[in-house]
């Protein structure tokens, strides 16, 4: 696992190499012409390749991350009995170029994507990140950072992540511990519906909690109960009652309505 993500570390262009311009062929002698077209066309392959290998990498990091298991559980039930499955992994995915990823359903100890660059967007529905987890200086382009009814457990750090112009996407997610959103870059807007966070929690690493401006998380009122949306991996545990002191919703603050 590690030489996989010390691979996608390494530099990479997702767009692929420009070949010469015609106008500097033209200048060329005619044997030149030919052994640059050639070179350009080998460049060509050579980063074909190396696209091709990268999202095979990418591929075989979420297919051991995955929890197959939907329990109920909240988060799931331990990690299950499966040969596939690689158990308390420390993902580090610093300074990445990731191509069409796609990280749905998986589980990590703790995962870092800081200064990351995810050219297609990033899926991560349903994921769940039991410790910390490090967005900072993310890039999300093109499409969405999408994170429906993820989990994220001691710390989740969006510190000038940038979500580009596409709407983040934090629709029935779970907040175990601190949140550092308020720094994000959401030109797209950002929707939190259904999303919750631990009243209580763990505060041996702090109790700071900062949402995107006009965005707080409030505590339910007497006769008032979390949303639950219909595919957020927690909607099937049994109805809390009204009121219930455990969990916090993430919602617009008053002054924004």
């Amino acid at each position: 696992m590690n030489v996989i993500c010390a691979y996608l570390r390494m530099p990479f262009s997702p767009s692929p190499p420009p070949p010469t311009p015609e106008t500097e062929l033209f200048q060329l002698p005619q044997h030149e012409r030919a052994s640059r077209a050639t070179q350009d066309a080998a460049d060509a392959a050579a980063w074909e390749q190396e696209r091709v290998v990268r999202i095979t990498a990418q591929q075989i990091l979420t297919r051991h991350l995955f929890i197959a298991d939907r329990s109920p559980a909240e988060p799931l039930a331990p990690t299950p009995d499966d040969p596939n499955h690689w158990p308390d992994i420390e993902l580090h995915l610093s300074e990445a170029t990731l191509l069409h990823s796609d990280f749905t359903g998986i589980r990590t100890k703790s995962a870092d994507f800081a200064r990351a660059r995810f050219t297609r967007g990033g899926n991560f529905a349903h994921a769940e990140f039991m410790g910390f987890t490090d967005f900072r200086g993310a890039r999300f382009e093109n499409e969405s950072g999408h994170f429906y009814g993820a989990w994220f457990g001691e710390r989740a750090i969006f510190l000038k992540t940038e979500f580009g112009n596409a709407q983040a996407v934090f629709d029935g997610a779970t907040f175990e511990g601190m949140v550092f959103l308020d720094d994000a870059e959401l030109s797209g807007g950002v929707s939190f519906e259904g999303a919750r966070a631990l009243a209580e929690f763990n505060a041996r690493h702090g109790q700071i909690r900062r949402w995107p401006i006009g965005w707080i998380d409030r505590p339910l009122t007497p006769d008032e109960q979390i949303p639950r949306p219909p595919h957020a991996r927690w909607a099937t545990v049994p109805e809390p009652p009204p009121g219930d002191p455990t969990w916090t919703l993430v919602t617009r603050s008053p002054s924004t309505g």
